[in-house]
């Protein structure tokens, strides 16, 4: 009895600690903080941006200001063949006039937590035009691992069932 009443106790919690696993939130984050002199904003991503990423910035107060649509574009240098992993801002005006600014931060920026600038030397005078601060955990849940294909999950099911009908001849054998 005693027994039965554990185990009733262990299956109870074990159920309430998954479903609250479950239900909780994703805690990790990877936050990019961008500014420049007269534009500036944050984009929260689930892990480091490992790829050509094109971002749109509908409610940013800089693009509001200006009244243009904004897009930020990441560039990192593995993928963009460059020394330096590569931001872009892309304002759309209403006329239809489009203009382009280039920002450039040293190579692995986007995937290291840390304080970056992009830094102009003119006439011998240092210029910080922009920095980009990364902060925060990757989610380790945005990695989903990899799947095996039907064919592997065929060739498993199968193994599994020669095995099976190799021990059940085995022990018919032995019991005789």
């Amino acid at each position: 009895m005693k027994s039965k009443v554990l185990a009733s106790a262990v299956a109870a919690a074990s159920l309430a600690a998954g479903a609250a696993l479950v239900a909780a939130p994703a805690q990790a984050a990877v936050i990019y903080a961008f500014e420049s002199g007269i534009f500036a904003f944050d984009y929260v991503s689930p892990g480091y941006v490992t790829g050509p990423l094109f971002v749109d910035l509908p409610g940013n107060a800089s693009c509001v200001a200006f009244g243009v649509t904004c897009e930020a574009q990441f560039y990192p240098s593995e993928v963009a063949s460059s020394a330096s992993d590569t931001l872009s801002f892309r304002h759309v005006y209403p006329s239809g006039l489009s203009i382009k600014a280039f920002f450039y931060f040293p190579t692995g920026a986007f995937s290291t937590p840390g304080a970056y600038e992009d830094v102009l030397t003119e006439a011998g005078e240092v210029i910080v035009r922009a920095t980009l601060t990364v902060s925060g955990q990757p989610d380790p849940g945005t990695n989903p691992g990899a799947i095996p294909e039907p064919a592997t999950w065929a060739l498993m099911i199968g193994g599994f069932g020669l095995a099976g009908s190799a021990l059940r001849r085995r022990r018919a054998v032995e019991a005789v």
